[in-house]
């Protein structure tokens, strides 16, 4: 019988920066694929995940 690795819960910190990759993933593909909308709402969550972890920058181009 083998023993299954026990989870360790996510920390805040952490689901942050994973978020912050994500939409900003999420919102690249809305711009190239015409969604402007959903490409704005997508980085306002970013902005809000990047000022939870402390590494919240404006990036080139003017987007946030």
């Amino acid at each position: 019988m083998s023993v299954a690795p026990v989870k360790q819960p996510m920390k805040a910190a952490d689901a942050a920066m994973y978020i912050e990759q994500a939409t900003a993933e999420l919102r690249d593909m809305a711009h190239r694929t015409g969604l402007p909308f959903i490409a704005y709402l997508l980085d306002m969550a970013r902005q809000e995940a990047a000022a939870e972890t402390g590494t919240y920058r404006r990036e080139p181009g003017g987007r946030a």
